[in-house]
């Protein structure tokens, strides 16, 4: 979304030439949203359980019967249910099913405040300032999804979030356009 605020000469609010124009005429404000369901997961057995010379990244757990994967209140330090999954035994392929999770949402704008300043007919300064993740919302990332070993009893970090986006940042800049 690209938006020409209406103020400074010749727009609706302090429409007046200038110093008024100069200090708050010819802004813009633009924003990216990025909206997205949680993106899928797949929970992997970490180990060629099988046999039979796969990544071990493609070979899948086996899902306890009875058990629902997803959490009441999922959070970073438990994203899904780690008693709903089990280690396969050696020589056996695991029963889950692919793309089985779906991990956090992300919700995030990035927004942009900028204004031409005109020297020449053909030749202008640019001030910009840019925020990225604006609100400065917590992004989570995905959870870790992959047993890595063969034994029975999930890793300690197994469900669990360990890494986020980027907080806030802003920056500005000074751009000559000729």
């Amino acid at each position: 979304v690209l938006y020409t605020l209406p103020f400074g000469k010749g727009r609706a609010f302090l429409n007046r030439g200038g110093a008024v124009n100069e200090a708050v005429g010819g802004w813009q404000l633009s924003t990216i949203a990025t909206l997205q369901s949680g993106s899928v997961i797949d929970t992997a057995a970490g180990w060629d359980s099988a046999g039979v010379g796969f990544s071990p990244n493609s070979n899948r757990l086996s899902c306890t019967a009875g058990v629902n994967q997803v959490l009441a209140n999922p959070n970073q330090n438990a994203w899904f249910n780690p008693a709903a999954f089990s280690n396969p035994v050696g020589g056996t392929f695991g029963n889950c099913g692919r793309d089985n999770l779906r991990g956090p949402k992300r919700v995030n704008f990035d927004v942009s405040l900028a204004k031409d300043f005109p020297i020449l007919e053909t030749r202008a300064l640019q001030f910009r300032v840019e925020m990225f993740n604006a609100p400065n919302h917590v992004e989570l990332g995905s959870p870790n999804a992959s047993w890595s070993g063969t034994g029975a009893a999930p890793p300690t970090n197994f469900g669990q979030i360990t890494s986020a986006a980027t907080m806030r940042q802003i920056q500005m800049a000074l751009k000559f356009n000729f």
